[in-house]
C-alpha cells in the first residue's frame, strides 16, 4: 500500500501537479473524497505556500491527518488532541527526513518568494533529488499515524 502511494504520488508531483497535491491527494479514499477534490483541497499549498515557506509535501500529509482525525464536534477535546498528537509526531518524522528544516527554504537553501529561486528551482533537480524524496518520507509518516493501515 505504501509502495503504491509513493509512486502514484511521485508520478502526479512529476506531471505537474505539486508536492501538497501529491500527497494530499494519495489519501482521498481514506479521507472520503474524490481524488480531484484533494487535488484541489491541497492545490494553493504547493512550494511552501507559494513562496517558500513550510513544506507543501508536510502540508498535504497533516490534511490528510486532519481530515481523518480531526475534530468535528464542538467540544470534542480528545479527537482535538489526537488529532494534534498524530500532526506532531508526523512534523517530528519530517524533521528527520529534511535535516531539521520545515521550510523550503531552509530545505532548498534558497528562497521561492523570488523570481530567482523559482528559476533556479525549475532548472537544478531538486524537485527530483529533494522534493520527492520528501513526499515518500510525509506518506510514510502519515501511514505510521494510521493504526491499522498497511506500510511497505
Amino acid at each position: 500500500m505504501g509502495a503504491d502511494k509513493k509512486e502514484t504520488a511521485a508520478q502526479r508531483f512529476r506531471g505537474g501537479f505539486n508536492c501538497a497535491q501529491a500527497v494530499f491527494s494519495v489519501f482521498a479514499d481514506e479521507c472520503g473524497l474524490e481524488t480531484d477534490d484533494a487535488l484541489r483541497i491541497a492545490g494553493g499549498l504547493g512550494g511552501g505556500l507559494g513562496c517558500g515557506e513550510v513544506c507543501g509535501a508536510l502540508s498535504g500529509g497533516v490534511l490528510a491527518v486532519g481530515a481523518r482525525f480531526g475534530q468535528c464536534i464542538e467540544g470534542d477535546s480528545g479527537a482535538k488532541m489526537n488529532c494534534a498528537a498524530k500532526t506532531r509526531e508526523l512534523t517530528r518524522a519530517f524533521r528527520l527526513a529534511s535535516g531539521g528544516a520545515l521550510r523550503c527554504s531552509g530545505i532548498l537553501g534558497y528562497d521561492l518568494s523570488t523570481d530567482e529561486g523559482r528559476a533556479r528551482r525549475a532548472s537544478d533537480g531538486t524537485r527530483e533529488s529533494v522534493c520527492i524524496p520528501l513526499v515518500e518520507a510525509v506518506i510514510d509518516g502519515v501511514l505510521a499515524a494510521w493504526p491499522g493501515e498497511a506500510r511497505d
